[in-house]
């Protein structure tokens, strides 16, 4: 049987090893925190959860009275 030749680069061959994606473009840093991102990300997950609240913020104040939760 004949061995396959490895026609990979080498920065392909670097993030083979580093997370099996071949995503040559994504590369971690374990003492690197990508604040923008992260910002960017709490803010996507954040923003419709506030907008939803806004559009049901009478609900959920007449379920509170409704209850009887004085505060």
């Amino acid at each position: 049987m004949e061995a396959v030749p490895n026609v990979t680069d080498g920065k392909t061959q670097q993030a083979l090893r580093a997370g099996g994606s071949g995503a040559p473009d994504v590369e971690l840093h374990a003492d690197h925190t990508g604040w923008n991102l992260t910002m960017a990300a709490a803010v996507l997950v954040m923003a419709p959860v506030v907008v939803v609240f806004f559009f049901a913020q009478k609900a959920f104040v007449e379920g509170v009275t409704l209850t009887g939760v004085k505060g």
